[in-house]
């Protein structure tokens, strides 16, 4: 029996240790075509991901929040935009004023999801609707601390949890202080369930338990 606990060992870690992953990308530009608008929240599913996206704005440091609109802004044929925030929309969902329709100063997107995931790649646009920026962002997920980073560096930066939130924290209001997310692709683990596992690990059982007993009748 002791030579099969060897194997017996690696039948029971296997099925628990199987894993594989899931892309998926969540492309606010292409939501925002031809249906510019503001949500609360905006919910999207990509390849079994669901994202609940939305938005708040602080008048305090960060001391509280007041909701907002997670907001998609449509320039198809000019400029990229995507996902922003806007403090007031009109009854058509419009944001008015139409100008503070990105993520502003003091302005915030949380972006949820329903199971943890990774970031691979994040697409920000500034407020001129370009690939420059300046300044820094405040990132807090999971409702852990807040650590400031580098705009220029988010799309260069893995991220892995269910809950993010961005946060404008600049003190000055410039363009390149401004941003947009115009797509983010992210990768969510996932393993052989545990019923799979547990019945593989019983025919593992068996199947030694019967090698014995043969044994056991060809020695009698």
């Amino acid at each position: 029996m002791k030579k099969y606990i060897p194997l017996l060992s690696s039948l029971l870690i296997a099925p628990f240790s199987v894993s594989t992953s899931t892309a998926a990308t969540f492309d606010f530009v292409a939501y925002a075509a031809g249906a510019e608008a503001g949500h609360n929240p905006l919910i999207k599913t990509e390849a079994g991901i669901t994202l609940n996206a939305t938005g708040d704005h602080t008048t305090d440091g960060g001391a509280t929040w007041t909701s907002a609109f997670a907001y998609l802004d449509d320039l198809s044929g000019t400029s990229p935009a995507g996902l922003g925030v806007c403090k007031v929309i009109t009854g058509s969902a419009q944001c008015n004023p139409g100008n503070d329709d990105n993520v502003t100063r003091d302005e915030k997107v949380t972006l949820s999801f329903d199971q943890v995931v990774t970031f691979n790649t994040i697409n920000l646009y500034n407020g001129e609707h370009k690939e420059i920026f300046d300044g820094t962002f405040k990132l807090r997920i999971d409702s852990g601390a807040w650590a400031t980073h580098a705009l220029n560096t988010l799309i260069s930066i893995n991220f892995t949890g269910t809950n993010f939130e961005f946060w404008n924290n600049n003190v000055t209001e410039s363009h390149d202080r401004q941003f947009y997310f115009g797509d983010i692709d992210v990768e969510a683990p996932s393993a052989v369930p545990v019923p799979a596992a547990v019945w593989l690990f019983g025919s593992a059982l068996f199947g030694l338990g019967s090698l014995k007993r043969n044994k056991k009748a060809t020695i009698a």
